[in-house]
């Protein structure tokens, strides 16, 4: 199968890829990709200890487009489907840089790893669903 590779913001070019892999038989789960931010979160939390809401985002302005999740979650094919972690990171209006004592991120747009591990279960759940 030779598939071309869309451009990372071409809905359209994503939309196709999708379709060749569903035409193909092939299962597929895209993961919206996470909010992101400005600045490194480690580097807040170690400049704001006592305030580490200082270090959350609005998530108006996190939440940025996501072309492939949008093609994922427009096809109509059994076979794609997306699942988005979303609300485990942000509520209605704010993206946090720590929860639950732990900081979300380990630089700007990567979710650390102890933070990742407990969104596990949520993403196991969509992956079980997705490719069963």
């Amino acid at each position: 199968m030779s598939v071309r590779v869309p451009s990372t913001y071409d809905l359209a070019g994503n939309t196709s890829l999708l379709s060749q892999f569903a035409d193909a038989g092939i299962r597929v789960l895209v993961i919206r990709d996470v909010p992101s931010r400005e600045g490194s979160v480690p580097d807040c939390i170690s400049a704001n200890l006592a305030h580490l809401s200082a270090c959350d985002t609005p998530k108006q302005d996190s939440l940025k487009s996501d072309p492939l999740y949008d093609a994922a979650i427009q096809s109509t094919s059994p076979l794609v489907s997306g699942t988005d972690l979303t609300s485990g990171l942000c509520d209605s209006t704010t993206c946090y840089g720590v929860i639950g004592g732990l900081s979300v991120y380990f630089d700007d747009q990567h979710l650390s790893r102890t933070f990742a591990m407990s969104l596990r279960p949520y993403l196991g759940e969509s992956v079980q669903t997705a490719l069963a």
